[in-house]
């Protein structure tokens, strides 16, 4: 029998890890949904934004440390009666906090009027921000916590259907208009008054209360009168839950159609599709160049497979000063067909961003966690690590996708041209894919989009690698995305595109 000394735990063979919490603070100021921020005063991150929040202490529980950070880095008080504080999840991807292995605990509260503010501990600044400008990606977080903010707003538009849980953003007494205004804003549509009048009352959860809101009374009509919640215990679920209407679509930016708008799948065999596509290919003259920042002059490469080997190589390197022209080089390449444009654009980038930068010791050790290649599985969340990194030129798809493939040719380009053409609803890789007025914002969403349309990219190579193999150089998914990328803007190439977006006979692609 095995003695207990041999059964002896010892916590020096585990690996360390720290927890923390973060908090998403949520208020509705000026007829919007707003989260609370703070402006970070230490690394990592130094400067961005994020959701207050802090390591547990040792002698204190999870709400605990919830409640001490939110009064440390903002000056709020959650006050049971006043506020909503409840667990949202947990967080523990490997790499989310590049100071060691952290688990964070979310929170989510909510709160009718928040005090003044006030930051310290870690926090340079503390500000609302609107819930919107995170959704559409105009906001950037550090860490995971555009993920945490989403959720926690996904998980608040769904209690509000059967708890009373909109209350918490008004006042202890409320009118009915207050409380409709409240689902409105959070969820974005417009009730008939009288239709959630019938629901509210239906729901069994609030109660009349004595008097009537004659401060709230412009003069006009009846004063409202003030309700309340029935008893809090009580009042989860409603007796009758209330409906959320479906979310508007947003209006989506006008693309050009291919034909009569359906790319339809061809009826060309797989080895003529092959042969297509090889041909393709060699019609791709995008300019291989690159440029020697220290010589100060522009070097032309044999092909484009020697650009990718340069600029990934300066991207790899864990100087500062090789990072940063590997980064003014995806800015070359990118807007070689574009001289004035171009030099403009690396010009901002080099001034914003000196070799002394965190920022890009940040990308090398970004990089360096990826290994010798990035897994394409991986796409979508590299895609949000190279977007909290918030370097200049670099905040939305194109060029961000441009990093990814000198990386690692598997992971093709996403560039606007292309997705402006091709990205409409018969087009499943692009369907989902979120446009705005700037180009492409690095979303969540968008992140899945690209994630489809690399598999998409990297199963087109691999069909015509299979039915040509001994024509030299297999395909890759980044040389699928330059045919496109040819194609795009050349009217006259419409039945070739048609083609190849359509796939060869018999094969289908699962967009799920």
């Amino acid at each position: 029998m095995a003695s207990g000394a041999e059964h002896q735990y010892d916590p020096g063979i585990y690996p360390p890890f720290a927890v923390t919490v973060d908090l998403a603070v949520f208020t509705i100021r000026d007829d919007t949904l707003q989260v609370l921020l703070i402006e970070r005063g230490a690394e990592p991150f130094l400067g961005g934004r994020a959701l207050p929040g802090g390591f547990v202490q040792p002698d204190e529980n999870l709400d605990q440390a919830a409640a001490r950070e939110l009064v440390e880095e903002t000056g709020l008080h959650a006050e049971a009666d006043v506020w909503h504080l409840e667990q949202l999840a947990s967080y523990g991807a490997p790499d989310r906090d590049p100071r060691m292995r952290v688990v964070t605990v979310a929170y989510i509260a909510i709160c009718a009027e928040l005090p003044a503010l006030r930051h310290g501990g870690d926090a340079a600044a503390a500000t609302l921000t609107l819930v919107d400008e995170i959704e559409r990606g105009e906001v950037r977080l550090a860490f995971d916590h555009e993920q945490i903010v989403q959720d926690a707003v996904d998980r608040i538009r769904s209690k509000l259907e059967y708890t009373a849980l909109a209350a918490k953003f008004c006042p202890p007494t409320f009118t009915i208009s207050q409380l409709r205004r409240v689902y409105e804003i959070v969820w974005g549509t417009r009730f008939d008054a009288g239709n959630f009048h019938h629901d509210f009352v239906a729901s069994g959860a609030f109660e009349r209360r004595v008097g009537a809101a004659s401060g709230l009374w412009s003069g006009r009509g009846r004063p409202g009168v003030l309700w309340s919640v029935r008893d809090w215990a009580d009042a989860d679920p409603f007796a009758v839950t209330l409906e959320r209407p479906p979310a508007k679509r947003r209006r989506p930016v006008r693309r050009r159609k291919l034909d009569d708008g359906r790319p339809g799948v061809s009826s060309l065999p797989r080895r003529e599709y092959a042969a297509l596509l090889r041909e393709a290919v060699e019609g791709y003259d995008y300019p291989p160049v690159v440029y020697d920042f220290r010589e100060a002059r522009e070097s032309r490469c044999e092909d484009m497979p020697g650009v990718e080997e340069r600029i990934g190589a300066l991207l790899r390197s864990p100087d500062s000063a090789r990072i940063r022209d590997g980064l003014s080089n995806v800015l070359y390449w990118g807007y070689a067909r574009q001289p004035r444009r171009r030099d403009a654009k690396v010009r901002d980038f080099r001034d914003a961003t000196p070799t002394g930068d965190p920022k890009l010791h940040r990308f090398a050790e970004l990089v360096g966690s990826m290994g010798e290649r990035p897994l394409p599985g991986a796409a979508g969340s590299e895609l949000l690590d190279f977007k909290r990194l918030i370097l200049r030129q670099f905040g939305q798809m194109s060029f961000v996708t441009k990093i990814l493939m000198f990386l690692d040719p598997r992971l093709p380009v996403l560039d606007l041209k292309v997705a402006r053409a091709f990205a409409n609803g018969a087009f499943a890789p692009l369907a989902d894919l979120r446009f705005d007025k700037g180009g492409i914002r690095i979303t969540l969403n968008n992140a899945r989009a690209y994630c489809r349309w690399a598999r998409w990219c990297g199963e087109i190579a691999g069909l015509a690698n299979e039915e040509l193999p001994s024509l030299g150089r297999g395909l890759r998914a980044v040389d699928v995305e330059r045919v496109l990328f040819t194609l795009a803007d050349k009217s006259a190439q419409e039945d070739r595109a048609r083609k190849l977006l359509g796939g060869p006979e018999g094969w289908t692609f699962d967009c799920t």
